[in-house]
């Protein structure tokens, strides 16, 4: 029987994705687009993929890259592209806007209404622009709390058999970073063990209500007897 084009075509993709992770190895693996490529250092993100820009977390050999750092990096990376498109959209509705109200200044003397007409078009124009520049400053802002979640988790991964020194050196960031990190997620470990003994522990209400309820029904137990 003959193979599927489709089959044959999933099957050679697979065995050159497995090809190139054993030549590479699968900590080059991008977590957004796939790809086997190298980091670059970013100002903003520390480091980024050399193929698509995204964040990256480029662990040390041996150690594998945590699913949450992989979750948090494809989101960076969605919200890259987002950020992207918004700011694409500002200069596409910001210069339209800005060369519809220069026309309507030169040809408000002439005619009223072709004036009126260019300066409602350029006031929607530029009202569409702002509004995609504030989601693209949310974006950002999405992108870099992302990141931010992904060296969290990759650190906390690292924390069990390494210190700051070393996870700043394996990880390749400042060891202010890493300390400001680690006292993160111990204040996040104390609130959470904080919590759980509240949520355990019932409403004082409750308790009142159910001595109240006991006492009743020793009362009606009480009168039943002759």
């Amino acid at each position: 029987m003959l193979n599927h084009p489709a089959v044959t075509a999933e099957k050679g993709s697979l065995s050159a994705g497995a090809d190139l992770a054993k030549i590479y190895g699968e900590a080059t693996r991008c977590p957004a687009c796939g790809a086997h490529a190298a980091v670059v250092p970013d100002p903003d993100l520390r480091w980024v993929c050399g193929v698509c820009g995204a964040p990256r977390v480029q662990m040390p050999e041996g150690h594998a890259l945590p699913e949450e750092s992989a979750v948090a990096a494809r989101e960076a990376a969605n919200a890259q592209r987002n950020a992207a498109l918004q700011r694409l959209t500002t200069w596409a509705c910001g210069l339209p806007a800005a060369l519809t109200l220069l026309l309507a200044i030169v040809l408000a003397p002439a005619s009223f209404v072709a004036g009126g007409v260019l300066v409602g078009a350029g006031i929607v124009l530029a009202l569409l622009s702002s509004r995609a520049s504030r989601r693209a400053a949310t974006e950002r802002k999405r992108m870099r709390s992302a990141a931010d979640r992904a060296y969290e988790a990759a650190v906390g991964a690292l924390a069990k058999d390494k210190t700051p020194p070393e996870i700043a050196a394996a990880l390749r960031i400042s060891e202010a970073d890493v300390e400001s990190t680690l006292t993160m997620i111990s204040a996040q470990a104390q609130v959470r063990v904080a919590i759980d003994p509240l949520a355990a522990t019932p409403p004082p209400g409750d308790e009142h209500a159910e001595a109240e309820a006991q006492a009743e029904a020793e009362a009606a137990v009480a009168k039943e007897k002759p």
